[in-house]
């Protein structure tokens, strides 16, 4: 049954009425206007070429160009100027940052959102975490963020949304930059040919000293003197030559000292991310009508982390292989009429898992192997001139788990030249991971070979205006979830467990764009969640975003900020609330020549002293943030 329709129906009725009363002007736009930018192709909804309008999914994009004039570095700091997307800081490692979509978010991994680099899947297996933490944004053409389920066309982990990024290609440009905490970095994009092949590569590196903080030793309640010193390698090559295309990618993360686990240590602590993927890709065209594309994946993915959480040093790795192939099918029946199709058949194997410690090796996770097939169909029909109807479904199987079958459907009709509301439905599912069902020998908490997948049904609403030089997105959402996986007890046992009783969660999302003058542009968020499941306490109710740039000449002025409202923790047996806050950063860039350009950029302008939620129970006090930090660089295209 659609929750409240008429309620969320006035709401943007009304907001239709007041935004068509708003007077147009002509003016010359910076860079890309709105309407290009809203005529912009999207392919992660469909699989197939979309705009914003048309898309069949509540989506919001960000470009190269926008993304270089924010003053952020990576994909953790993007995400909080996304609607109903929320990212912070936990105390499992320095480098760790944990994302959700609309507050829907179980344990420290950010399990419930699929992230995806040019259609890779970077979620890990055993305990679906991105295999790539702190991923910089320089090698971004295009990222989408999904809110919403995507599991009829994704499968597992597109439970709550998806975040499907598009790599760079044809671009020949090197960037150095230097700053706070000796934050050094450096980055290179290179096209090029050889022979008859196409070749991008981009390489990228950075270090820093880490920032200097008063952590809190869990076992005395005492100030714990501490940095969080990090570093990360990125690689990406590809070789394209007509239809065929050769991909490469590599990410290695470091991060030492601060917290691991919950708890501090300068001479011990240390976590280690790698991924590491090599895919073939092949697009044939059968005919006019008849669209082929399939390709051939091998990643592997590895997690090392040493703590004294476990007394008194332990350490332990995790690592998995996997082998996939994937096919899609476009066929165009005629011009008002398509449908997609194809399967994915996945083969992960996972290493024995260890702690080691000082008195010995323990089993933590036997070696195991995990198949999973999933088929998908999918039809676009444009049913009278101004309405489209998307409706499609997903069959996955797991070999450990069962199946799960995850219907969609959308209904987009265009109410003017302007105006555009959509209707949304689906259906998400999440496999429990290896580390949920298989976990032995661990004295605080155990895996439980009996969970079934956690799975949501969403219901969207969703209003857009778009007039020449502003636009304006309305988004009401109403989500189920059933069998959702948390931490509980059976018996005197801590495991994971499906949780009895359903849970709800509401909310309504606002995204505004404009042109301000010809050389202002504001883009501006908001969203509320009136209702949150139990188990989301972590979770801000209330987000917002703003971001103003300015162009004139040879300069580029950007100021963005974002707003978390109250979280809560736990602290021992009860939970407390940490602060809201505002974040302000700022990037200011001169064309030195046509080729060269300098930057400055501040994040956490004010220096901000917040706090963020922890996820277990062991400390009182919330995780503290990195202050103001400075960064000078220059670029050079050419």
């Amino acid at each position: 049954m659609l929750p409240h329709p008429i309620r969320i129906l006035l709401f943007v009725l009304s907001l239709t009425y007041l935004s068509s009363a708003v007077a147009e002007t002509s003016i010359d736009l910076f860079e890309m206007p709105l309407e290009e930018l809203m005529q912009l192709h999207v392919n992660s909804s469909t699989l197939t070429d979309k705009t914003l309008r048309t898309a069949p999914s509540s989506i919001t994009v960000f470009t190269r160009q926008q993304i270089q004039n924010l003053g952020i570095n990576y994909l953790h700091e993007l995400m909080n100027y996304v609607p109903g997307f929320q990212s912070f800081r936990q105390a499992e490692s320095g480098d760790e940052y944990y994302h959700s979509s609309r507050g829907l978010r179980v344990g420290t991994s950010s399990r419930e959102v699929l992230i995806l680099v040019d259609g890779q899947r970077l979620n890990r297996e055993f305990d679906n975490a991105t295999g790539a933490p702190m991923m910089a944004l320089g090698n971004i053409e295009k990222v989408e963020f999904i809110r919403g389920p995507g599991s009829a066309i994704y499968g597992s982990n597109a439970f709550a949304g998806v975040i499907s990024i598009t790599t760079t290609k044809n671009k020949n440009e090197t960037t150095v930059n230097y700053g706070s905490n000796h934050n050094t970095q450096g980055q290179i994009l290179s096209s090029g040919k050889i022979a008859n092949a196409n070749v991008d590569l981009y390489a990228n590196i950075y270090r820093d000293d880490g920032a200097s903080y008063q952590l809190q030793d869990p076992a005395t309640l005492t100030p714990y003197a501490s940095r969080d010193p990090r570093e990360g390698q990125d690689f990406n090559l590809k070789f394209g030559e007509q239809d065929k295309q050769l991909d490469v990618m590599h990410f290695e993360r470091q991060s030492n000292d601060f917290y691991v686990l919950e708890t501090p240590s300068n001479a011990y602590n240390e976590t280690r991310n790698r991924y590491s993927s090599i895919q073939f890709q092949q697009n044939l065209d059968i005919n006019n009508h008849f669209k082929t594309d399939y390709n051939l994946r091998y990643n592997q993915a590895s997690y090392f982390a040493q703590s004294i959480a476990v007394p008194p040093v332990a350490n332990v790795e995790e690592s998995e292989h996997a082998t996939e192939f994937n096919l899609h099918n476009n066929w165009t029946i005629n011009i008002d009429h398509s449908m997609q199709f194809g399967m994915e058949q996945r083969h992960i194997q996972n290493d024995k898992t260890t702690l080691n410690t000082n008195s010995g090796l323990v089993t933590i996770n036997e070696a195991s192997n995990r198949d999973v097939t999933g088929v998908y169909v999918q039809s676009q029909n444009t049913i009278m001139n101004r309405t489209d109807l998307t409706i499609g479904a997903r069959y996955d199987h797991y070999s450990q788990v069962g199946s799960a079958f995850n219907p969609r459907f959308g209904l987009i009709h265009q109410l003017s030249d302007v105006q555009t509301v959509k209707l949304l439905y689906g259906q998400a599912f999440r496999a429990p991971t290896i580390t949920e069902l298989t976990t032995i020998n661990n004295p605080t908490l155990l895996g439980n070979p009996n969970l079934k997948p956690e799975t949501i049904e969403t219901w969207e609403l969703v209003w857009m205006g778009n007039w020449h030089n502003h636009s304006l997105t309305v988004t009401g959402f109403d989500n189920c979830v059933d069998d959702g996986i948390n931490q509980g007890f059976i018996g005197p046992t801590r495991t994971f467990v499906n949780d009895s009783d359903p849970e709800r969660s509401q909310g309504i999302e606002v995204e505004y764009m404009t042109q301000l003058t010809a050389d202002w542009q504001l883009h501006a968020t908001y969203s509320f969640f009136n209702t949150l499941p139990d188990s989301a306490f972590r979770q801000a109710d209330t987000l917002a975003s703003a971001i103003v740039n300015y162009h004139k000449n040879q300069w580029n002025i950007n100021l963005s900020a974002t707003y978390n409202d109250e979280r809560e923790m736990m602290a021992g047996s009860a939970q407390s609330s940490l602060s809201s806050y505002w974040l302000l950063n700022s990037k200011w860039q001169y064309a030195l020549s046509d080729r060269w350009s300098a930057f400055l950029q501040a994040n956490n302008i004010l220096n901000k002293d917040y706090l963020t939620p922890t996820q277990g129970s062991t400390l009182t006090e919330g995780v503290p943030n990195r202050g103001r930090e400075l960064s000078l660089g220059v670029r050079w295209d050419y």
